[in-house]
């Protein structure tokens, strides 16, 4: 093993769920890893699981560059719902991005998130959503959100600024 594979191997946290999910599936970013009950979502590639941040449970997806078919072109997409939109609405998106990682997530009380303890702000929002990335693993990203997401989008650039390196929001017309 030269040294880069070891030093990625000793990155790595290791179960037994994690050490039998890596021998069923091809390697994939780290990050799926720290994901719990993880399926495949065979339409947009979405490594779905749950991830608890804190006190609250979130169901996250993580597309990860196939390194076989394309070399990453850079840091990975976050992207942002819309309230009340599940993840599943950005499968046809997230499935035509092959050179780009993409993370999304359901917000508390949307899709299969349960609701938060107590109501929340954008600007909430969006230190949930670092304090996801730091949990996963992630130093800077690209941001992009669609109608309410692309508020949280900005809340987000506008909060962590060294985070963002591009971003993009669509109004909600462009949405559907």
């Amino acid at each position: 093993m030269n040294r880069t594979a070891a030093m990625k191997a000793s990155m790595i946290p290791s179960s037994p769920a994690i050490a039998s999910r890596r021998a069923e599936a091809p390697p994939v970013s780290r990050s799926v890893d720290r994901l719990e009950d993880v399926q495949v979502d065979a339409a947009s590639g979405l490594h779905i699981g749950t991830i608890r941040i804190g006190t609250q449970p979130l169901r996250v997806g993580i597309r990860p560059v196939s390194q076989a078919k394309v070399p990453s072109a850079g840091p990975p997409l976050l992207l942002f719902n819309g309230i009340g939109a599940n993840m599943e609405l950005a499968g046809l998106l997230i499935s035509q991005l092959d050179a780009v990682e993409t993370i999304v997530f359901d917000l508390p009380g949307a899709g299969k998130s349960p609701p938060p303890k107590l109501p929340y702000r954008l600007f909430t929002m969006a230190r949930l959503a670092r304090d996801l990335l730091d949990e996963l693993g992630y130093g800077t990203v690209d941001v992009m959100g669609v109608s309410w997401g692309g508020s949280l989008a900005q809340q987000f650039a506008i909060q962590y600024p060294k985070r963002v390196r591009r971003r993009c929001w669509l109004p909600p017309r462009w949405a559907g």
